[in-house]
């Protein structure tokens, strides 16, 4: 502004390169031209000229001039208010000096410009000089005529003037540049356009876990994206053209508008948390790429319809896993999202003593703060814990694994019998139809050790096939050895047998941890799920059963040309063990067998009682089942859940109220699945609002969460995203892309221009280079800051 006006003649050549300006009826002798500093080139604008017309919200005029001509007139025939000679005010001035108004009740002329100003309560300046123009042109009034013109000039040049204009324009809230320009106004918002599509080219690689950067910045993912979505879309292609350096695609804006969408997210999922207000609290440790322990937090709550929901909010790094360490994160977490550990009813974590010690494990600390937030192991990873225990104390079973092990490991230890191996494998018409490869063995979950298995067993004679064929390959000299002593121990029954009997457990075992792992699942029926799995290798443990087994055994032995069973040497044991009785040896190799095959199952079925034995938490879900199949009453829950219901006797009440409507129905509610199915048929929600309090206690016991699945699942995510060419991405970097590439649904519900608005609104030059959005009225609750 400190260049304000230059007058020139209407037909000037000095500036043929400034845009037309639109002139009001009344001004067709001259146009204003104003250089406006911040961007180094004419604007057209007029501004004491035109600011009447660009801001007619701000400054109401309620006369045109020739309205005020005609005002003019009007008073010079009333002989009574004018003088009968000497100067007076002259209506063609306000052709030239348009901000000007005449009053006829006082008989001055008025700068409607600064009086709007000082009636907004806008600063202006009141130094000697602007003094007398503020009570000249303001307060009293000017009619000195016979130097009128000259103080017009001198008042729209007067720093009074140029802060009122400056003001006015401020108070707008709208940048210059798109207030006295079309063409820049049609540019903020091609530049907006842009930028949009630059917001959901991030959102894009974020949700699919992509790199944003690449080697260089013109090679990036988000550079190739941008250049391939601008060849269909011109506004963008200039954009990308651009030769100015704020583009805003540099590693900083990119960090920025990922923490937007992340900060949402986290809001969204927060307030949907706050208002379910009861939650259960799973926490998992693991370590990423650069070798540091990352802590993965999730809450499962539930909806007012008794869907679940399990959701994760974040990775924490930390330095150790001590008990003492993961309760700050866990409080520092809940502090962050104004969220009470008063409302937490459970918690899941696997059994390490930093977890789950009964001294000074999480689980301790939290129950000390929250007596009612009851302590669940993971079953998912307990029944882990059964197979891992039986495979180190079963001899048969341990020696088995290892060879299966050592066998994949030797196929896949080098490249070169591994393309070996695949080209025998396509070649060879006994191969599986799937192509089925031998897969290594998960190193944390043994249960997932049954893909190994499996693909021995389903490719069992052409395995063989292609052990011969190596063996006697001359390319493979090295490696005859153990080919030749892999080949025995294949053509062998007794491989074959055990291989079948561990593919039958870790069948069997796998199919129950797979429900397990569901999000749906509740703690009572994930008890179901264990008792029925229990009963199954009950049954499995007969006579019939083996006999069936060892049939099917005989049959493909003979079919796969293997050995025949036999007894191994008898070896008589030491008499430390066996004493003075008389040592035991089979008679049959069948014997022997079933033997081993008891022994096996045995072992899973003491495992699987010794790690789901009751606790006190299946005790507490126990009592609270008894009180909704109506055999107690509330005298327990009223010393356990305390203030979380006002009234024990409504709630009562309202349990007696859904047997009620139950037993009208003839259905018969015998455990807490039955009830909780009762209250989900859809013709039950006016059930569900006459036993709100019922209703409330059922969602309590849903939150009791039963794996650390979900938690697991987002290392998952981590291993994609924080890669060995991605290892330098920072923590909050991390954090930030792993939440958006977690809840894709969530991020894809965002309004972008919301974003935009909020993202514009933080720097004045955002403010003065893209336009704003009906999204948030033009406004945003973000405080500009200069760039």
């Amino acid at each position: 502004m400190d260049k304000f006006v230059i007058r020139s003649k209407k037909n000037s050549s000095d500036f043929q390169s400034v845009p037309a300006v639109t002139v009001s009826p009344c001004s067709n002798s001259e146009e204003i031209v104003d250089v406006h500093e911040d961007f180094n080139e004419p604007v057209p604008s007029g501004l004491t000229d035109q600011v009447s017309d660009s801001l007619s919200d701000v400054i109401p005029l309620s006369q045109s001039h020739c309205a005020c001509a005609r005002a003019v007139a009007e008073a010079s025939a009333s002989k009574s208010k004018q003088k009968p000679y000497g100067r007076r005010f002259i209506p063609k001035w306000t052709e030239t000096f348009s901000w000007i108004e005449y009053r006829i009740e006082t008989l001055k002329v008025y700068c409607k410009i600064c009086t709007q100003a000082s009636k907004l309560g806008l600063p202006l300046p009141r130094e000697s000089r602007e003094k007398d123009a503020f009570q000249a042109f303001v307060e009293k009034g000017f009619d000195r005529w016979k130097d009128a013109i000259e103080r017009f000039k001198i008042h729209e040049r007067s720093a009074l003037h140029l802060a009122a204009v400056s003001g006015l324009l401020d108070a707008e809230k709208t940048p210059i540049s798109a207030t006295f320009s079309n063409i820049l106004k049609r540019d903020m918002e091609d530049n907006r356009s842009a930028l949009k599509r630059i917001f959901s080219s991030i959102r894009y690689l974020c949700l699919q876990g992509l790199a944003i950067r690449g080697k260089t910045e013109e090679t990036s993912n988000l550079r190739q994206l941008l250049i391939e979505r601008s060849l269909d879309y011109l506004p963008l292609q200039k954009w990308l053209e651009r030769p100015e350096k704020y583009k805003w695609l540099s590693p900083e804006i990119c960090n920025e508008i990922i923490t937007d969408f992340s900060l949402a997210t986290q809001r969204d999922i927060v307030a949907t948390l706050q208002s379910r207000v009861y939650f259960g609290l799973m926490l998992d440790e693991s370590s990423d790429i650069s070798a540091k322990e990352q802590v993965s937090i999730c809450f499962r709550t539930v909806d007012d319809d008794f869907e679940i929901y399990e959701d994760f909010l974040g990775f924490y790094e930390t330095a150790t896993t001590k008990s003492a360490d993961l309760f700050n994160i866990v409080m520092d977490t809940l502090k962050r999202f104004n969220i009470s550990i008063n409302n937490c009813r459970s918690q899941c974590y696997d059994g390490a003593s930093a977890m789950a010690g009964d001294i000074s494990g999480l689980k301790t600390r939290i129950m000390q703060t929250e007596h009612r937030a009851l302590f669940v192991h993971c079953r998912s990873h307990s029944l882990n814990l059964v197979v891992q225990a039986e495979v180190s104390r079963n001899t048969d079973i341990a020696n088995t694994m290892s060879l299966v092990q050592n066998f994949i490991a030797f196929a896949r230890g080098s490249p070169k019998r591994l393309a070996w191996f695949h080209n025998f494998q396509d070649q060879n018409d006994n191969a599986d139809a799937n192509g089925t490869s031998f897969r290594p063995f998960c190193p944390t979950r043994f249960i997932m050790r049954k893909i190994s298995i499996i693909s021995i067993t389903s490719n069992y004679s052409f395995l063989i096939e292609w052990l011969q064929d190596l063996e006697t390959n001359e390319d493979f000299v090295k490696c005859k050895a153990e080919a030749a002593g892999f080949l025995a121990s294949f053509q062998r029954f007794d491989t074959f047998l055990k291989l079948e009997m561990l593919r039958q457990i870790f069948t069997t075992l796998e199919d129950a941890n797979t429900q397990l792992q569901g999000a749906q699942l509740n703690f009572q029926r994930a008890e179901a799920v264990i008792e029925a799995l229990k009963k199954v290798f009950i049954d499995a443990r007969s006579e019939e059963r083996f006999d069936v087994l060892w049939t099917s055994a005989e049959a493909s032995a003979k079919f796969y040309d293997l050995d025949e069973p036999e007894l191994p040497r008898q070896r008589r044991p030491p008499a430390r063990r066996t004493g003075s009785a008389a040592a035991y040896f089979p008679s049959t190799p069948k014997e022997m067998y079933r033997k081993i095959y008891f022994a096996a199952y045995d072992g899973v079925i003491v495992g699987l009682s010794d790690r789901f034995e009751p606790s006190s938490t299946t005790t507490h879900l126990k009592k609270v089942e008894e009180f909704l199949i109506g055999k107690t009453g509330v005298e327990y829950l009223e010393e356990f859940y305390q203030n979380d219901f006002e009234d024990y006797q409504r709630l009562l009440l309202h349990r007696n109220i859904a047997l009620d409507a139950a037993k009208s129905e003839k259905k018969e509610i015998k455990d807490f699945q039955d009830f909780l199915d009762f209250l989900k048929m859809d013709h039950h929600m006016g059930i569900r609002s006459l036993a709100s309090e019922v209703v409330k206690l059922v969602k309590i016991v849903l939150t009791m969460a039963v794996t650390t699945c979900t938690a697991e699942r987002s290392y998952s995510g981590l291993r994609r995203l924080k890669s060995y060419l991605r290892s330098t991405m920072t923590q909050k970097r991390l954090n930030a892309v792993a939440l958006l590439n977690t809840h894709r649904d969530i991020v894809k519900t965002f309004e972008l221009d919301v974003l935009l608005d909020n993202f514009i609104a933080k720097v004045h030059l955002r403010m003065r280079t893209f336009s704003m959005s009906n999204a948030t009225n033009g406004k945003s609750n973000v405080k500009p800051i200069d760039s």
